[in-house]
């Protein structure tokens, strides 16, 4: 405990804003999920190998139990309107950014076959349960997917090199807290992390014509508001075809699922009564929709997958609140 009266009343907040979203994975026979969904325990989605339900739950009621003897009182916790930003490079090599209800997450150094490079995490509130967070893992193969760029060597359905599986080396990771903004700059190292054996499943390949010894330069710039989040992802000096995949929840347990419509430079993820809309500025094919076969902290997940129909060396997309 802290004899600070700024520090405490930021840590108490901080404990309301995990009670507030805690109760959101309550299951249906009225207990609460250790894990970020709702699905029956014995589905095992969502939780280590290693785990059970009691492994996570007893660490978490002993937090619970110390805040309340030590006098948490319930009170409403707003979200500031302003933004605000951290990075921090060894040891975590990770960024955030947080605008009212908004926040995001860059990791620009993942562990394999648990993290994913880039963009890990967009989520939209408290109270909400469609957000674009958790790595997304394909069953099959066991590679993980988050948003993110692809690259392809020709237009169509062609195979893709997934930005995210690549090996980069860090050029820069910083923020700007004043505009909300996280910066990320790499080069691939020319090895891929790829799909191998299933990499038909997703339409996915771990190599692509035209890159030079296999390597590239990539930028990320991501900029939140109060309900949006833009971000800039580009391969400059690499002007070819790009393709935006992005993982989505698709049954989290509550009753329904997320379901995906294309209108106009739209895609539309409708999830009860939430519904969140990634706006593209440019042109692209009509979506692949793939889902099955994919799953996430958060639940059962699927993935889309939005060719570009013109070259190009940047992809600038927004994913709004709607409602």
């Amino acid at each position: 405990m802290s004899d600070d009266a700024g520090t405490a009343g930021q840590a108490r907040a901080a404990a309301w804003k995990a009670w507030r979203s805690a109760r959101r994975w309550t299951r249906t026979d009225g207990e609460a999920s250790p894990v970020e969904n709702c699905l029956p325990a014995s589905y095992r989605v969502g939780y280590e190998g290693y785990t059970a339900d009691a492994h996570y739950s007893s660490l978490s009621l002993a937090f619970w139990a110390l805040a309340l003897e030590s006098g948490l009182e319930d009170r409403p916790v707003d979200p500031a309107d302003h933004p605000t930003a951290w990075y921090e490079h060894f040891p975590t090599y990770r960024a955030v950014a947080h605008c009212g209800s908004v926040s995001a997450h860059v990791n620009a150094d993942p562990a394999r076959k648990y993290d994913v490079f880039g963009l890990a995490d967009i989520t939209f509130g408290l109270d909400r349960h469609l957000h674009f967070a958790t790595p997304t893992e394909h069953i099959q193969s066991g590679k993980i997917f988050t948003v993110g760029l692809g690259l392809r060597g020709e237009p169509g359905r062609a195979p893709v090199r997934v930005v995210a599986h690549d090996d980069f080396s860090l050029r820069e990771l910083d923020s700007n807290p004043d505009r909300g903004e996280l910066h990320l700059a790499a080069r691939a190292k020319g090895a891929s992390y790829g799909m191998g054996q299933h990499e038909r499943d997703v339409y996915v390949s771990s190599s692509m014509p035209g890159l030079t010894d296999d390597t590239y330069e990539y930028r990320c710039r991501i900029q939140l508001a109060h309900d949006e989040v833009t971000v800039l992802e580009a391969t400059p000096h690499l002007e070819g075809y790009k393709t935006l995949l992005v993982p989505y929840l698709l049954d989290g347990g509550r009753g329904c699922t997320t379901s995906v419509s294309h209108q106009g430079n739209r895609i539309v993820f409708e999830h009860g009564p939430e519904r969140i809309e990634l706006v593209l500025d440019s042109d692209f094919d009509p979506i692949l929709v793939l889902d099955h076969g994919f799953e996430s902290r958060r639940g059962f997940a699927g993935l889309v997958r939005i060719d570009l129909t013109e070259p190009t060396a940047e992809v600038r997309y927004r994913l709004v609140v709607v409602q």
